[in-house]
C-alpha cells in the first residue's frame, strides 16, 4: 500500500511540474550521440596543387541542449572529433583533434525574426604531432599543437530568420574572430613564420568583419533526414572563410543510425589550404526531454 501511495505521489508531482513548465512556456531537450566513421580526405594548398589524399578512421561525440521560454531560446552544442591514421611503419596515431563549443542565444521580435548572438569556440584537447620524412629516409615527429594551441573563437551578433520545418539563417552584422596560441614552441617545431594566421613572436590574431550561418534541417521520410550548415566570415581585405557540413542520416532502429557526411573548409589564414572530407558513420543517439 505504501509503495502504491509513493507511486501516486510521484505521478502527481510530475504532473504539477509539467503544468508549471507549460504555464511558463519552458521546454528543454538534450541529445547525446556517438558515431564511428570511415573518412576520405583530400587537401589542396592555395596554389592549387593537391598534396594529401588518404583514408582514416574517426569517432565523433556530440551533446546538444536546447532551452526555450516565451520567445527566448538558448542552444548549446558540444562536439568532439578525433581521427586516427595508420602509418605503414607504425601503429595508429591521432591525426584529428577538434573540440567545438557552439553557443547561440536568440530573442524573438517578430513571427520569424530574432535578435541573436552566436559563438563558436574550437581548440584541440590533446597534444598533436605531425609526421614527416627526414633526410635519412625515416620519419620525424614535430609538435603541431595542443590544448589552446590554437584556440579559435568566432562571435557574431545580428539577426536570425527561422523557418519552421526547415531551419534558420543568421547574419552577423558585427563579428569578431580571435585566434590564440598558448605554446609558442610550435613555431620552432614546424619551422614556420605563421601558425593559423598568428605571426611568429605574437600570440594573438584578432579580426573584425561580417559573418553568416545557414543551418537547414529537413525530414525527408520518417527514417531519412537531411541537415546542412554553412558558416562564413569575411574581414576587410581578406578572403572569405568557409566551413560547410552536409549530413544525410538514416535511422536503422530506435537509437541506431547511419550517416553520410561531407565537409569543406577554406581559410587561407588558418589552414592555407582547401580541404574536402567525406565520412560514412554508424552510431547511436539518445534524447532526453522534460
Amino acid at each position: 500500500m505504501g509503495v502504491k501511495n509513493d507511486s501516486l505521489r510521484k505521478c502527481e508531482q510530475s504532473t504539477k511540474r509539467n503544468r508549471w513548465l507549460k504555464a511558463l512556456q519552458i521546454s528543454g531537450t538534450s541529445d547525446l550521440s556517438f558515431r564511428l566513421a570511415l573518412q576520405t580526405l583530400s587537401q589542396t594548398n592555395c596554389s592549387g596543387n593537391p598534396f594529401q589524399n588518404r583514408i582514416s578512421g574517426e569517432h565523433q561525440l556530440e551533446y546538444l541542449y536546447q532551452w526555450t521560454r516565451k520567445g527566448f531560446s538558448i542552444t548549446l552544442k558540444l562536439s568532439s572529433e578525433l581521427g586516427y591514421v595508420l602509418l605503414p611503419d607504425s601503429l595508429f596515431y591521432k591525426e584529428k583533434d577538434i573540440q567545438t563549443l557552439r553557443y547561440d542565444a536568440s530573442l524573438k521580435i517578430a513571427r520569424n525574426w530574432h535578435i541573436s548572438l552566436s559563438t563558436c569556440t574550437t581548440t584541440p584537447l590533446y597534444r598533436m604531432v605531425r609526421y614527416g620524412p627526414d633526410d635519412s629516409l625515416g620519419t620525424i615527429h614535430m609538435f603541431a599543437g595542443s590544448f589552446l594551441t590554437p584556440l579559435i573563437l568566432v562571435v557574431g551578433g545580428g539577426i536570425k530568420v527561422s523557418v519552421e520545418g526547415l531551419g534558420s539563417f543568421h547574419i552577423g552584422l558585427s563579428s569578431l574572430k580571435l585566434v590564440y596560441v598558448n605554446d609558442p614552441g610550435v613555431f620552432a617545431s614546424l619551422a614556420a613564420d605563421t601558425y593559423y594566421g598568428v605571426k611568429k613572436g605574437d600570440q594573438w590574431l584578432c579580426e573584425y568583419g561580417l559573418s553568416s550561418s545557414v543551418d537547414l534541417v529537413k525530414k525527408l521520410t520518417p527514417r531519412l533526414s537531411w541537415q546542412c550548415r554553412l558558416d562564413t566570415f569575411i574581414a576587410r581585405d581578406k578572403d572569405m572563410d568557409i566551413l560547410f557540413k552536409n549530413y544525410l542520416s538514416l535511422k536503422a532502429g530506435r537509437a541506431m543510425s547511419a550517416t553520410l557526411q561531407s565537409g569543406m573548409v577554406y581559410d587561407k589564414d588558418l589552414f592555407n589550404m582547401f580541404q574536402v572530407e567525406n565520412l560514412l558513420t554508424i552510431g547511436f543517439a539518445i534524447r532526453f526531454s522534460r
